[in-house]
């Protein structure tokens, strides 16, 4: 078997991650990130269909994402990829995406203004002059 293409997406969570222990209790973390595809069309940026990619997580990193994912979450997952065809019941050839994920960060993101509290603006710090500090001229 050929090792598997490493990836890094940035997406949003699609649906509630699915905790469940396999055999000997190990953890294991399943859940589907969308990515969105920007396009260009003229002068504007409007967004494609996205792709979608099947996440597994095991382990300590499992439970511990369990905790704080949601749907909608903004997530970058980096890990080992492959795609995974089958065949439906109906005789339709379906491909996945799966990720075997390394990595998976929770990406920050700004509260909307339609959210309740305004965006938060950061002003410069004032860096005090200490006249002691100064030499003479």
């Amino acid at each position: 078997m050929f090792p598997r293409a490493r990836i890094l997406i940035v997406g949003n969570i699609g649906g509630e991650p699915k905790l469940t222990f396999g055999k000997e209790g190990r953890a294991i973390l399943k859940f589907r990130v969308a990515v969105n595809n920007r396009m260009k069309e003229g002068d504007e940026w409007v967004d494609g269909p996205p792709t979608w990619y099947s996440v597994t997580t095991f382990h300590n990193q499992a439970e511990a994402l369990a905790e704080v994912l949601a749907r909608g979450s903004k997530v970058m997952v980096e890990g080992r990829f492959q795609l995974r065809e089958w065949t439906t019941s109906e005789g339709e050839v379906k491909v996945d995406a799966d990720i075997t994920a390394d990595t998976v960060a929770i990406v920050p993101t700004a509260p909307k203004a339609d959210q309740g509290a305004p965006a938060k603006r950061f002003a410069p710090v004032p860096i005090p002059v200490v006249d002691s500090l100064i030499p003479p001229f």
